[in-house]
């Protein structure tokens, strides 16, 4: 080390100590360091509750308010004995209920008036115990693991499933999201408050949701399904004082809200020209089609299914997404500014999946997918009377053959050589 380097002497005060333990050398006792001073952590929380009432009293006037108890957040050390429960209090006109706790962060998330009253008389006790039993004053094991007390922020009401995702998901783009809201039908006074409160939150921020039907009751708290971005939930979340947690729907839920309940949407107002009887089409053998799609409606010629009991209609989208590739190609930002389209062909699909890994798409139906295709073709043959077809399978699945033909392929070109047609493969999605 260099003759001329110095350590300098820094000074400091320690805010706050935990229990550290050693590894035992013979046989020694854990130790602890020494602890921090009770009367000045006392006077700390007592400082605290009496911002958040004042920090509530503030805000009063920018709030929807749907209760006088708010969505508190109380920051708990993480180490070994903590216990937040300790926190609940079943006074009649004082509760204390505790709604979250994360171990990691230490944050236990309570809903009570911000006067805390319980939490100041177990404080009070510790601080009257001090004189008799300083090392063991009672509510230690509550008092000595509280670092903070604040209103809950809109990060700590975030659900697990939506943390974990949160660095991939965009957040000015509607999706899916639970409001998990204060009442339930054991409290139907406040769940018909937070109600209200939360729709008057999503009519301040124009938004629209059926929040009357989207709503799952459970005894003590109420789910509201919302589609709308992250930012306008933010926006949301700081209006009201119910919201204890948002987060993302299960699959099970995700799929029947996206089935059931798709965002409206106006027509878009396009004139198309008119085809002549015998011009082509465009035969899809994919997963079917939506036939009253408002772009593709006037150019279907026919929607049929080569599965047993389906009508064709398209539940996964994407052969709705490739027959409006087959019709616009790359021009429909254009033509729907013109309002006006002269086709070249007419769009006829015939369903030979529902879903990629369902049914028909699963791997141990592979024996059965040449039939399946000649059967395709044969019902949109059929459908067809002098007019010229060209088939898009835009289905892949991975080649056991490398550069070998399948069983799968060689169907297919059967089936070309046989009706004289013309097919392009996945290079359709492109």
């Amino acid at each position: 080390m260099a003759s001329d380097e110095s350590f300098p002497f820094i000074k400091g005060t320690a805010l706050r100590s935990e229990k550290y333990s050693a590894v035992p050398r013979r046989m020694e006792a854990e130790f602890v360091l020494p602890p921090r001073n009770a009367g000045e952590h006392a006077k700390f929380i007592r400082d605290r509750v009496a911002l958040l009432s004042e920090t509530v009293r503030i805000d009063s006037p920018k709030k929807i308010t749907a209760s006088d108890r708010k969505i508190i957040s109380v920051r708990m050390t993480t180490a070994a004995g903590v216990d937040p429960e300790l926190l609940e209090s079943t006074k009649k006109g004082a509760q204390i209920s505790l709604l979250d706790f994360d171990p990691q962060t230490g944050i236990a998330l309570v809903d009570a008036r911000p006067e805390l009253r319980p939490l100041l008389q177990k404080l009070d006790r510790y601080e009257k115990s001090l004189k008799d039993k300083p090392e063991t004053p009672s509510n230690r094991k509550l008092i000595n693991y509280i670092e903070d007390i604040r209103l809950a922020g809109f990060s700590e009401v975030v659900g697990d499933a939506l943390r974990a995702d949160w660095a991939t998901l965009p957040k000015d783009m509607p999706i899916w999201l639970e409001f998990h809201v204060r009442g339930g039908y054991s409290n139907k006074i406040e769940a018909s408050a937070s109600k209200a409160a939360l729709q008057a939150a999503f009519r301040k921020q124009q938004l629209q949701s059926d929040l009357e039907k989207l709503r799952l009751q459970m005894p003590e708290e109420d789910v509201y399904f919302a589609l709308i971005s992250i930012n306008a939930a933010a926006e949301v979340f700081a209006l009201v004082d119910c919201i204890f947690e948002l987060e993302l729907p299960p699959q099970v839920a995700l799929k029947w809200l996206q089935a059931e309940h798709r965002p409206t949407t106006v027509d878009p107002q396009l004139k198309f020209d008119s085809l002549s009887p015998t011009a082509p089409e465009v035969v899809l053998l994919d997963s079917g089609l939506l036939g009253e799609h408002p772009l593709l409606k006037p150019v279907i010629s026919g929607v049929h299914s080569a599965l047993e009991n389906e009508t064709g209609a398209d539940s996964f989208g994407h052969g709705t997404e490739m027959a409006g590739v087959a019709v616009y190609g790359q021009q429909l930002p254009d033509v729907l500014q013109h309002g006006r389209y002269a086709p070249e062909a007419r769009i006829r699909s015939v369903q030979l999946i529902k879903a990629p890994g369902q049914g028909t798409a699963l791997e141990e139906m592979r024996a059965a997918w040449p039939a399946l295709t000649e059967k395709a073709v044969a019902i949109a043959d059929a459908g067809a009377v002098n007019v010229k077809q060209v088939f898009a399978l835009a289905i892949t699945a991975e080649s056991k053959f490398g550069d070998r033909a399948s069983s799968w392929t060689n169907a297919v070109d059967k089936a070309a050589y046989n009706h004289c047609l013309l097919y392009t493969s996945d290079a359709a999605d492109e």
